[in-house]
């Protein structure tokens, strides 16, 4: 009797075993290339957390003050620093050419709330701030008359742009989530650091990172 020809498929599957899958290692290359994306991701993440921190520094005491949702609106940084949050914070998720996006695992977290607010962010990064969605962030034609801003009248036909914005709570909100976020990514990279450099001989100046399976 003939033996049954196994096939590609069949030939290279993942052994199995009991309750366990052998799955290939990762080169140095790889290794590497992934240190790369989470240096740079903490930095990206880190600098959004700055940014709510700066945020709150400037708007936080505002409440007191003013009790609506969306106090300090009328500060010119106001705007600005929400934009920059949530760029700086989204850039690491979105796909570039040279280095990819963040792995799935980094859009998860154990917190509901932060979970949600992650949600929110990109949100706002797609269909506002990186992004126009025409249906959310609208321009609107202004006759002459009485203005929304307190105290202005417009004299003549004007324009504006209608979308939402974020509160002073929720930007607290984003400093912790971008917080924690900072300091899971930062974990990582201390691992990866030591698992490629540890008891090796370093140059005493700082070199580059270069993603290749030789050296350093």
């Amino acid at each position: 009797m003939s033996e049954e020809p196994i096939s590609p498929k069949k030939k290279f599957e993942p052994i199995v075993g009991e309750g366990f899958v052998i799955k290939p290692s990762k080169s140095r290359a790889d290794k590497k290339r992934e240190l790369h994306k989470l240096v740079l991701a903490h930095s990206d993440v880190h600098a959004a957390h700055k940014a709510c921190e700066h945020f709150l520094s400037i708007f936080g005491n505002h409440p007191q003050k003013n009790r609506s949702n969306y106090a300090g609106m009328d500060n010119p940084l106001f705007q600005p620093l929400i934009e920059a949050i949530v760029i700086s914070y989204a850039r690491p998720f979105t796909p570039n050419e040279s280095l990819g996006e963040l792995k799935k695992e980094w859009n998860k977290f154990a917190n509901q709330r932060l979970q949600e607010t992650h949600r929110l962010i990109f949100q706002a990064r797609n269909e506002l701030i990186a992004h126009s969605n025409r249906y959310v962030r609208k321009a609107q034609i202004v006759p002459p008359g009485d203005s929304k801003l307190p105290g202005f009248k417009s004299v003549s036909v004007g324009y504006a742009i209608k979308g939402y914005s974020f509160t002073i709570k929720q930007v607290e909100t984003f400093y912790q989530t971008s917080g924690a976020l900072a300091q899971r990514l930062h974990k990582a990279v201390v691992r990866l650091i030591e698992e490629l450099y540890e008891g090796m001989d370093l140059p005493v100046k700082p070199f580059d990172l270069k993603s290749d399976n030789e050296g350093l």
